[in-house]
């Protein structure tokens, strides 16, 4: 006799058919090609389902023992979407990118995940199938979600955590869904329309065909059969002690990055927090090389033993004030959070205008210890800077050779002060000055912590005994 039809399950994801489902792998397989290619393709077997894994780099053999990175997805997708990333990322570790059972992708989910304690388990399941006892864990969205939760309940294979935008914090809003949908419906657009489409919905996908092809794939060949995960609560985001590394972009419609950005490292020790300006809910895409260097510099400083509190700063600090740089965008000064930073108001024409050629040492000195200089152009000084943007730039590249980063033309002192420098003038120098700067090269040090630890006049040489010695102790602490 036939045996009798067995219906499927209804709280696991499937494919409506594998007609379907070979449609879908072949538009994966078309992104999977942007990216680096894999070493390998694995099957794990957790209580779950089986967990399709993909194995990247790295280049070098020797650093196949580094701590190795994995990443987790989000929502309707699978691990495709990190093409962007997988080539920076594995150049320097092992990395392994896992399909998410529950959605599209080559995993095969048997039971569900959607309750927190399955989800950390069929994760702490899956490391453990690859023989992984500690890993840097990376997630965007529902699999920011999905790292969040595993640092809460099962921590013990966590150097440290990356939620890229992360679903978990906040419960998910109507204008997150809003935003999805008139994406979706978007990929069906003219041609012509697709890139004003993409620039106005911050949706990469409706311009590249690769990735549009598999998104719309996906939603007529997958049924995902999971509710919106529930943020976690106060005290289950205190209880973490796993380094995080929070990356939020700053039109984000899943959360509200400003609330955040206070919010975690208030309830978390030492979690550092990030806002990235040009990106909303896709930091890993529209910033790619970016946030990749970012990452590894973390996971870099985790693994060297630094401190979780040094790689840290509060929301008072100087770093977490919005700037732009001098060539336009952001400066992101919270990039500098866990470094030592002179930040100096520099000019062109001015008689001290010769301490570029100190300041440059500097940089060159300590930069790869965790130190940089700011230059911060202003021309409220006898008019002493007056050049454009480009005239500035190409002065300093010409005549000094600099390369530490220069922000925006500003105004420190007066009606006009910018934030960064009301966050700065308040602190005195070895002569107890407070208040307004002096004069051009007037300069502050910030700390790891990201404090104002030190006030140099504009006369004193940046490498004066003075400077130098304050310098070398905050990289020493």
């Amino acid at each position: 006799m036939p045996e009798p039809y067995a219906r499927p399950r209804p709280d696991v994801g499937r494919y409506v058919d594998d007609t379907w489902r070979a449609r879908y792998f072949a538009a994966c397989d078309a992104v999977y090609a942007l990216g680096a290619p894999a070493r390998a393709e694995l099957d794990v077997e957790t209580a779950y389902g089986t967990t399709h894994v993909y194995r990247y780099g790295p280049d070098d053999p020797a650093d196949e023992s580094r701590t190795p990175v994995v990443l987790v997805h989000g929502a309707g997708s699978c691990s495709a979407m990190w093409y962007p990333n997988t080539a920076d990322l594995s150049a320097r570790r092992p990395v392994y990118a896992l399909d998410t059972p529950g959605d599209p992708g080559r995993s095969v989910q048997r039971a569900p995940i959607h309750e927190p304690e399955h989800a950390a388990r069929w994760l702490d399941e899956t490391l453990n199938g690859l023989g992984l006892d500690r890993v840097h864990l990376v997630g965007i969205s529902y699999g920011g979600w999905l790292v969040l939760n595993q640092a809460h309940r099962r921590p013990g294979r966590l150097a440290s955590v990356i939620p890229l935008d992360p679903g978990g914090l906040e419960k998910v809003g109507l204008r997150f869904f809003v935003w999805l949908f008139a994406g979706l419906f978007a990929t069906f657009a003219p041609k012509r329309l697709r890139p004003r489409l993409a620039a106005w919905l911050e949706q990469p996908v409706l311009v590249m065909p690769e990735l549009r092809t598999m998104i719309r794939t996906a939603v007529r060949a997958y049924r995902i059969r999971r509710p919106a995960p529930l943020p976690l609560p106060d005290d289950a985001l205190s209880s973490i002690r796993t380094p995080m590394y929070v990356v939020l972009g700053r039109r984000s419609l899943l959360l509200h990055p400003e609330r955040q950005l206070e919010r975690v490292p208030r309830l978390i020790e030492g979690a550092r927090a990030e806002i990235v300006s040009g990106t909303g809910h896709g930091p890993q895409i529209d910033h790619a090389a970016e946030i990749d260097r970012r990452m590894l510099e973390f996971m870099d400083r985790v693994d060297a033993g630094v401190s979780i509190r040094s790689m840290t700063t509060n929301a008072t600090s100087p770093l977490q004030v919005e700037i732009d740089a001098l060539k336009g965008g952001s400066a992101e000064l919270s990039r500098y959070a866990g470094q030592v930073v002179l930040v100096v108001n520099v000019a062109s024409k001015c008689g001290l205008t010769p301490q570029y050629s100190g300041l440059e040492k500097l940089q060159e000195r300590y930069a790869e210890q965790g130190f940089t200089v700011l230059g911060v152009p202003c021309n409220q000084f006898m008019g002493q800077e007056p050049g454009t943007s480009e005239e500035i730039a190409e002065f300093c590249s010409a005549t000094y050779g600099v390369t530490f980063p220069m922000t925006e033309k500003v105004e420190v002192n007066g009606e006009g002060r910018h934030a960064l420098y009301e966050r700065l003038v308040g602190f005195a120098d070895a002569e107890g000055h407070t208040g307004d700067i002096r004069w051009n090269f007037e300069k502050f040090l910030i700390g790891r912590d990201g404090e104002v630890v030190a006030r140099f006049a504009p006369q004193t040489e940046p490498e004066s005994a003075e400077v130098v010695t304050a310098v070398e102790a905050q990289l020493a602490s």
